[in-house]
C-alpha cells in the first residue's frame, strides 16, 4: 500500500522531534550521588524537626491539661454508717445511712466530683479513710463531705460513731469514737467546702442517767474547720433536735429532699440548695424537723 505525502511529512517530523528530545534529556547533568545523597538527608532532617516540634506542642497542650484539671478538681467523701449491731458496739442499729450515702455519691459523680465512699467503717478503718482522702483532696478547688450515722458530743466535743463504739455510763467516756473535727481535717487543704451531716444532735443515751448532762447532741459544727475555707454546713436538724432515719429501704427525708433538689437544678449553688432542702424537710414533717445552714468565711460558690 502506498503512504501519502501528508501521511510521510508528519512521521518525518515526529521522529526529527523524538530525536531532539532525547538528546536535549542526554545533555542535562546528571545529579552527583553525594549531593542526592545529602538532598535525602535534609528532608529527612527537616521532617524530624517537624515531627519533633508536633509532639512538643502535644506534650505542652497535655501539661497544660492535666494543670487545668487539677485546677478545676472537685472531690467529694461519703460516709454511711448504719450497721451498729454487727461493730459489736452498742448503738441503736439505723437503717438508711449506706442507702443515702450511696444515692448521694451517684449523683455526685454524675455531677463531675472525684467521689471516695465508705460504709459501716470501724473506728480504725475510718481513721484511715480520712487520712487517705486528705492525701486525694490535696490541690482540689472544692470539696464535699456528707456524714451519715450517730453523732453525739461529749464533754463540749463532738463525736461520729463507727460501728464498734462502746460507751462507759460510770466513767462518762466513749471508746473508739472519732472527733468529728477529724471527718474536717480531712478537707482542710481545701479552700471551698460543702459539709453535710445527716445526724440526730438530741442525747443519743438515755440509759445513761449518770452521765447527767455530760452528752449530747452535736454542738459545735458552726465552731469547727479551717479558718482559712470558705464553709457551708448544713445539718439535717437544729441542736437538741432528732432527724428521721425513713422507713427502711426508703431515704432520710432530709436526703430525699437533696436528691430531688440536685436533680432539678444541677447548677445551682449549694447554698440555694440547702435553703430549699431545709424549707423542704420542715414542711414534709410539719416543722418536726427543722434543718439548720450555718456559713463560715462566707458562702463557697459551689
Amino acid at each position: 500500500m502506498m503512504w501519502s505525502r501528508g501521511k510521510a511529512f508528519w512521521l518525518g517530523l515526529s521522529l526529527v522531534m523524538a530525536v531532539f528530545l532525547l538528546a536535549a534529556h542526554a545533555a542535562q547533568p546528571m545529579a552527583a550521588p553525594g549531593a542526592q545523597s545529602n538532598k535525602t538527608r535534609s528532608s529527612s532532617e527537616r521532617l524530624s524537626r517537624a515531627v519533633a516540634q508536633t509532639n512538643k506542642t502535644r506534650s505542652s497542650s497535655e501539661r497544660l491539661s492535666r494543670a487545668v484539671a487539677q485546677t478545676n478538681k472537685r472531690v467529694a467523701l461519703v460516709i454511711g454508717i448504719e450497721r451498729y449491731d454487727q461493730g459489736g458496739g452498742q448503738m441503736t442499729r439505723l437503717w438508711n445511712p449506706v442507702r443515702d450515702a450511696r444515692a448521694l455519691a451517684r449523683l455526685l459523680r454524675r455531677h463531675g466530683y472525684e467521689v471516695k465512699a465508705y460504709y459501716n467503717l470501724r473506728r480504725g478503718k475510718l481513721l484511715d479513710a480520712l487520712e487517705d482522702f486528705r492525701d486525694f483532696a490535696r490541690g482540689a478547688r472544692e470539696a464535699l463531705v456528707f456524714y451519715s450515722g450517730h453523732g453525739m458530743a461529749l464533754g463540749g466535743h463532738d463525736i461520729i460513731a463507727p460501728i464498734d463504739i462502746r460507751f462507759d455510763c460510770a466513767a462518762k467516756r466513749f471508746k473508739r469514737a472519732v472527733p468529728l473535727q477529724a471527718l474536717r481535717d480531712a478537707v482542710a487543704d481545701v479552700p471551698r467546702q460543702v459539709v453535710i451531716l445527716d445526724s440526730c444532735r438530741n442525747t443519743p443515751l438515755p440509759q445513761c442517767k449518770a452521765m447527767g448532762g455530760a452528752i449530747g447532741g452535736f454542738r459545735a459544727l458552726g465552731r469547727a474547720g479551717s479558718p482559712r475555707a470558705q464553709t457551708l454546713i448544713a445539718n439535717a436538724t437544729v441542736l437538741g433536735g432528732l432527724t428521721s432515719d425513713g422507713a427502711p429501704g426508703a431515704h432520710s427525708p432530709f436526703m430525699k429532699a437533696l436528691l430531688r433538689r440536685l436533680a432539678e437544678r444541677p447548677k445551682a449553688y449549694f447554698r440555694d440548695l440547702l435553703d430549699q432542702v431545709s424549707a423542704d424537710v420542715s414542711a414534709a414533717t410539719e416543722g418536726g424537723q427543722v434543718p439548720e445552714i450555718r456559713v463560715q468565711g462566707g458562702a463557697p460558690r459551689i
